[in-house]
């Protein structure tokens, strides 16, 4: 009985190691608040874009004044705040 309740504890910790590990993969180490900034201030240079390592799309943002004037920049901003936002690696920006 003991090794049972045991191989469930090893088990519990087990998983939440490997829940941890996945978290650590799919989610950013870039800031969701600088993120979030970058697109409010200066999103028509594609600031936030740059920030996150998205160099194409940055420099395409750059070049429209954040796609069709404001448009690009205000939904990636919405994005952004809303946690939805991705990284070059496509990992999610959630951190604040």
């Amino acid at each position: 009985m003991g090794g049972i309740c045991g191989g469930l504890l090893i088990h519990s910790i087990y998983a939440g190691e490997v829940e941890s590990a996945i978290t650590a993969i799919t989610v950013s180490d870039k800031s969701r608040l600088a993120v979030s900034l970058f697109a409010f201030f200066l999103g028509v240079f594609g600031a936030h874009r740059w920030y996150l390592g998205k160099a194409g799309t940055a420099l395409l943002m750059l070049l429209t004044l954040g796609g069709l004037g404001i448009i690009w920049a205000l939904v990636d901003f919405i994005m952004a705040v809303s946690g939805q936002m991705k990284d070059k690696k496509g990992r999610l920006i959630t951190k604040w």
